[in-house]
């Protein structure tokens, strides 16, 4: 049985992008420390950057979830002079947030094909899970968002959103939680 080293620590800087991702979004609401928000927001990025280039080291997969994500950090500053409620910048976001899933998808298919080169199917299975939470979320939001402009239907596609919400937030933890388990036993130097 191999073990991923690359991908094991790659997978552990993305983890700690993610809480420390969590960490700067709750603090750029609350005002006068929003400015540490923020940075700490910038140093998510790099980090999950840093950790993917790291874990592309062992798979080809995740070289292509680099890539993305540097296309995508350059459209969000592309986004940047454009007024948020104009057509381009719509247009720009709504690709973000497509790349931005097509990344986690990378992320979790390849790690859990990792994983059962591994004989962890219990675990890879988790990471298919979490595309699949993700996907449909994604699918539900763009429906309701294309429904809320209807009379009537909107107070549904509205109450919709809500539990896609929560539906969001359980998908992120399981996503963070695959992370960091993913990241340990891909580390771990059994070879039986």
């Amino acid at each position: 049985m191999n073990n991923y080293p690359n991908a094991a620590n790659g997978l552990k800087k993305i983890f700690y992008s993610q809480l420390l991702a969590i960490a700067g979004a709750i603090l750029c609401v609350i005002p006068l420390i929003n400015i540490v928000g923020m940075i700490i927001l910038i140093a998510s990025v790099a980090l999950e950057i840093i950790g993917i280039k790291e874990a592309a080291k062992n798979d080809e997969g995740y070289g292509n979830a680099f890539l993305l994500t540097v296309a995508n950090l350059a459209l969000t500053v592309i986004q940047l002079p454009f007024d948020s409620n104009g057509v381009v910048y719509k247009l720009i976001d709504i690709a973000n947030n497509v790349i931005q899933v097509v990344i986690l998808y990378l992320i979790c298919k390849t790690t859990s094909m990792l994983l059962r080169r591994m004989s962890n199917g219990f675990l890879a299975d988790k990471g298919d899970k979490v595309i699949k939470i993700n996907i449909y979320c994604i699918i539900i939001s763009f429906v309701c968002g294309i429904l809320s402009i209807i009379p009537i239907i909107n107070i549904l596609a509205a109450i919709a959103m809500v539990v896609v919400l929560i539906v969001s937030i359980y998908a992120a933890v399981v996503y963070v939680i695959f992370l960091k388990q993913s990241g340990e036993y891909l580390g771990y130097q059994n070879n039986f």
